[in-house]
Formats: C-alpha cells, sequence, structure tokens
C-alpha cells in the first residue's frame, strides 16, 4: 500500500506500522508514505512508527524524546522538508539523504540530540541546523550518527537564549562512525571556526581580535596560506600584528609562498609549523606557542622575538643584523637545520638547547645562564 498525507499523523504513544508484518520493519518492505509539504508527522516520548516501505519527508517530522521513526525502505528529506527533535531514526543499513532541513530539538525542547541509526547523507541544498545554549553536555545541539556522514550544503549555527560561550570552548555537534566530504557552506557566529572530522567540532575563540588580524580557521584547513582561515578573509601583511589563539590544541601549517608580517602572537595552546617558504618578523613579536621548523625559512627582522619552545628539523633560521631571537623555554635543534645571519640567538636564564649533531646520535645540551 502506498499512503500519501497531506494532513496530521500523531502517534501519541504504543506504534504505529506501515506495510509492516507482526515481526517490525527488520527489512525493507513494500509501498511508500510520502509526507508531502505542509503534512506533519509527530512522533510522542516513547512512541514508534515504523514503515516497512520507503518514507519521503516534504513536511515535518518531530520525534519526542525518547521517540522512534524506524524504516528499511529508505529516508528522503526533500526541499522544504524538516526533520527536528530529540528521538531515533532508525534506518539499519540504510541511510537517511537529507535535501531539506535536519534541527535537533523541537519546540517544546529548543536544544536536544538526534540520533540516526544508519548512514546520513547531506545533498548541496541541505541544511544542518544547530543551536547552542553552554557548554555543557544537553545545552548545544547533536546529530548522533551511527554510520557514516556524508557532508555536503550548509551548516548553521546560532547562540541561543543569550549564551556567550566563554574562549576556547568547544561544541562537538555531529558525532560519527566515519565522515566524508564536508559542509559547503559554514553559516557560523562571529569567531567561530570548525574542525571537521567523525566528531565535527565547533570552536569558538576570544570573543574580540586582539590584533589587526586574527587566525580565525573559518576555512577548516589550518592552512596560514588559506584567505578564510583570517578574521578579515585576507592574508596577513607587513603592517600586521597577528594574532593566533584558537581554543584548544592546534596546529598551523605554514608551507607555501614568502610573507612578511609586523608581529606575532602565538598562545600557549597553539603551534606553528613552517614547513617551506619563507615567513618575516619584522616586529617585537611573543610566542608562548611551539614554533616548529620543518623546512622553508624563519626570518627574524624585528629587534627581539621571544620564543617559548622552538624546534628545528629542517629549513632556515635566520637572525639579521641588530636583531634577537630569545629562547625562553627549550630549542630542539637536529642536524640538517640551519642558523644564519648575523644576530644574536639569546638563552635566556633557565632555557635549554638540545643539539642533536649527528642523526640517531643523542642530543647535546647547552643551558642558559
Amino acid at each position: 500500500m502506498n499512503l500519501t498525507n497531506d494532513g496530521v499523523i500523531d502517534v501519541q504513544g504504543g506504534g504505529l506500522r506501515i506495510n509492516v508484518g507482526t515481526g517490525g520493519a527488520s527489512s525493507a518492505g513494500g509501498g511508500t508514505l510520502t509526507s508531502r509539504s505542509g503534512s506533519q508527522i509527530n512522533v510522542a516520548s516513547s512512541a514508534t512508527a515504523e514503515i516497512g516501505g520507503s518514507l519521503t519527508l516534504g513536511g515535518s517530522l518531530d520525534l519526542a524524546s525518547g521517540a522512534i521513526m524506524r524504516g528499511r525502505g529508505g529516508f528522503v528529506i526533500n526541499n522544504g522538508g524538516i526533520l527536528r527533535g530529540l528521538g531515533t531514526v532508525d534506518v539499519g543499513s540504510g541511510s537517511v539523504q537529507n535535501n531539506g532541513l535536519v534541527t535537533p530539538g523541537n519546540s517544546s525542547a529548543a536544544i536536544g540530540v538526534l540520533n540516526i541509526i544508519g548512514d546520513y547523507s547531506q545533498g548541496a541544498s541541505a541544511n544542518l541546523a544547530i543551536d547552542l545554549a553552554g557548554t555543557a553536555a544537553g545545552q548545544f545541539d547533536v546529530l548522533v550518527v551511527s554510520g557514516t556522514a556524508t557532508l555536503a550544503g550548509t551548516l548553521t549555527a546560532a547562540l541561543a537564549n543569550g549564551f556567550q560561550p566563554p574562549p576556547g570552548s568547544q561544541f562537538r555537534v555531529l558525532q560519527a562512525a566515519a565522515r566524508s566530504g564536508d559542509f559547503t557552506t559554514k553559516t557560523l557566529p562571529s569567531n567561530f571556526s570548525t574542525t571537521p572530522g567523525a566528531n565535527y567540532v565547533l570552536n569558538f575563540a576570544a570573543s574580540l581580535c586582539g590584533g589587526s588580524i586574527c587566525f580565525d580557521n573559518s576555512g577548516g584547513d589550518f592552512l596560514w596560506s588559506n584567505p578564510l582561515n583570517w578574521n578579515t578573509d585576507l592574508l596577513p601583511a607587513l603592517s600586521d600584528a597577528v594574532v593566533i589563539d584558537l581554543g584548544g590544541n592546534n596546529s598551523i601549517l605554514f608551507n607555501t609562498g614568502i610573507h612578511t608580517i609586523g608581529s606575532l602572537a602565538l598562545s600557549s595552546t597553539n603551534s606553528l609549523n613552517i614547513a617551506a617558504g619563507t615567513l618575516t618578523i619584522s616586529n617585537d613579536s611573543l610566542l608562548d606557542g611551539s614554533l616548529r621548523i620543518s623546512g622553508g625559512s624563519l626570518n627574524i627582522d624585528a629587534a627581539t622575538v621571544t620564543a617559548s619552545r622552538l624546534t628545528q628539523t629542517a629549513g632556515t633560521l635566520a637572525i639579521q643584523g641588530g636583531k634577537t631571537l630569545r629562547v625562553s623555554g627549550q630549542y630542539d635543534w637536529t642536524a640538517g637545520g640551519t642558523i644564519a645571519g648575523p644576530g644574536t640567538l639569546a638563552l635566556l636564564s633557565g632555557s635549554t638547547w638540545n643539539i642533536n649533531d649527528s642523526v640517531g646520535a643523542n642530543f647535546h645540551v647547552l643551558s642558559g645562564v
């Protein structure tokens, strides 16, 4: 039997079975349920709706906490269709194909966790909408997928109930066994960035940029050379005071081009890896995070640059005449790296320089006095 819904289906308790035998929806059955634009399907708390065939959603499907929508014949959300709630969609080894809107939470509980048993695939026209009302579990929306999440389309995040996240806040809003692709468009509150992965994370940096340009990783790839990763959507230039202060432990990769900046502030929880290209620092700078030179060149052309932790395995560290690089913590240097220029490398009191002058040999240690 094929069923078309242009009205309202309310499953208030117990179970509703459509094209399902007495054994339940354990395998794909015949017939379809098409819920057209403007229609509604509501499944109350602890109730179950089972469909033996396919479900095509052009209206809305609301799942209360503990509610289950189960089917094995496929589930497609059309453009204009809405899946929302705090329950579970169970498609077994199948997939939920989102071409419309998926939003965890519902009108009575704006924040919530929506579960999908099976795979989740988001099309180019689709949207995953997430609300953030706090940092603790249960205070922000989450989509949990037991299988693979295949991403495209739009991710929209919004702050709810007047919430202002503290700097460094992270929100794991999509949890899947595996992920492929990424959202093409990310509509996020100010100073938010994403860390794509099977666990898809929203990161909040500081509420204000402490320099003239800040790394926010909005492009999602942690590359210095991607303009979208900077809050101005432009690469840093000679006049810029550059700040890298993302929440969490993050590694930014500098791997192409010749770039000259003003100053650089690197927070203690972040690291910068220079793998290729040339970065010149021309104004006094404080690098509290980890700085690594694995290729390319770092050119010190500022009166004083202070680095807490420096590792050099290759590439060139060039210190210009009359300029000073001060190491306040530890400098690990391995044969293959080059230190050049007429400037000064200063080990501050309590600092350590570990020198590995032959690959595979032991480190030799020079300490600041």
